[in-house]
């Protein structure tokens, strides 16, 4: 991949990466506020069950949310640093390099469309 393009899918994930942590933040802290509501309202009276069940799994929603956003900062570091490594855009299994409609797409992609869905196991 030449320079020009290294620079673009570099700004491309870093700018994914400064809307991941944004999202990361607002959903960490909408954990937050979500658990200091829950445990003040079990204080004061107590909560039909069906409510304390809809809290519970909306927590756990966001939770879950927290965990994939987390991933995906985890995914664009690591192309981040093969940028840096002269690794970006070749895939982890054949060697070949992965298509930019992909990387356009998942700038973060670490396998080609084929090595993908042979893991995927659709081939």
């Amino acid at each position: 991949m030449n320079k020009k393009n290294l620079e673009y899918f570099e700004n491309l994930l870093l700018e994914k990466r400064k809307r991941k942590i944004v999202e990361l933040q607002d959903i960490e802290g909408r954990i937050r506020v979500s658990q200091q509501d829950y445990t003040s309202e079990l204080s004061l009276y107590p909560d039909h069950e069906a409510d304390i069940a809809s809290d519970a799994e909306s927590r756990e929603e966001n939770v879950h949310i927290a965990g994939n956003r987390a991933d995906i900062l985890g995914k664009i570091d690591r192309a981040l640093k093969k940028i840096s490594n002269n690794g970006y855009g070749i895939c982890e299994d054949c060697g070949k390099e992965i298509e930019r409609k992909r990387l356009e797409c998942i700038p973060y992609a670490r396998y080609c469309i084929e090595c993908e869905e042979i893991r995927e196991g659709k081939k």
